[in-house]
């Protein structure tokens, strides 16, 4: 444990040298691969303002970014940023100043769109001309087959952590079919693996239903809640490749990390806009609760 925290407490220290290059010092999840992901999306995102931004700091889990910011008495201006993940389904993080909370799972539910989705393939398809990619791959019908089953499993997850506070996030590999279709049945065997453990807990089958018609009703099946909800790192950009790579019948076998940083390129930025004003009003010196 001790060498978690000097590890990051190194990279906070490591921040310092970078600051000439940055209007703001960002930390965030995840590892060193996922920079240029980050500061892609950051440069467009901050782009009609006078901000720079050349470089993020991950340090790692979400707990371990929490505990940064917890310790962070430095007086310059920084934004710590965390993922929603499945809290925005059971009980939301307590405010912290300087930390920033995604609205949606993870960040890379912010880059997926059809306008990411098309721009993206029409860049990476040697074969097909763009009006063929938008024949082939009806973006609509692609997400709209996954809204069921996904909101379905991820209110299940969001049941696991409430009642055993715990809960385990697989890949979309285990619900597809060799075609890059959802499977129900498979999506079936899952919530009945999340549907076992509760009942192992000793929560009763009445309870468990009643909580869950309680969570179909907060977090009801739509696209918008999808793109909120359902992890875009582990589920939909993985689904979105699979899906249309059989569409198109190419192997373009880019790691989900690939993805993420073609669509921060392409993507719209609309729903980014707190995350911005969140980062201007860091800069201006401002608390990070104004945003809310």
């Amino acid at each position: 444990m001790m060498k978690i925290d000097r590890s990051i407490e190194t990279r906070q220290i490591e921040s310092v040298f970078y600051e000439y290059r940055n209007s703001i010092t960002i930390y965030t999840e995840d590892c060193d691969k996922d920079k240029k992901f980050y500061v892609t999306l950051f440069k467009r995102l901050l782009g009609d303002t006078d901000i720079e931004i050349n470089d993020i700091h991950p340090l790692g889990s979400c707990d371990e970014v929490v505990e940064a910011c917890q310790k962070d008495k430095n007086s310059n201006p920084k934004l710590y940023i965390i993922d929603g993940d499945i809290f925005n389904m059971t009980s939301p993080r307590a405010a912290i100043n300087h930390l920033f909370i995604l609205d949606s799972y993870c960040i890379e539910n912010y880059v997926i769109d059809s306008d990411a989705f098309y721009k993206t393939y029409d860049e990476l398809d040697y074969i097909h001309s763009k009006d063929e990619i938008r024949e082939l791959v009806d973006y609509n019908q692609m997400m709209s087959e996954a809204i069921v089953p996904f909101m379905d499993l991820f209110r299940h997850f969001s049941l696991s952590k409430e009642f055993l506070n715990c809960y385990r996030v697989k890949t979309v590999a285990c619900i597809l079919n060799q075609e890059g279709i959802i499977d129900v049945d498979k999506v079936e065997i899952e919530k009945k693996v999340v549907q076992r453990d509760i009942k192992q807990g000793g929560i009763d089958k009445n309870t468990f239903l009643s909580k869950l018609e309680e969570k179909e009703k907060m977090f009801p099946d739509n696209y918008t809640n999808l793109m909120k909800y359902v992890s875009g790192k582990n589920y939909l950009i993985p689904y979105i490749r699979d899906y249309t790579n059989k569409k198109l019948s190419l192997r373009l076998g880019l790691p989900k990390e690939g993805w993420k940083y073609l669509y921060a390129k392409n993507c719209q930025l609309d729903r980014l806009s707190p995350l911005k004003s969140a980062i201007v009003q860091a800069v201006r010196g401002d608390k990070i609760q104004d945003v809310f």
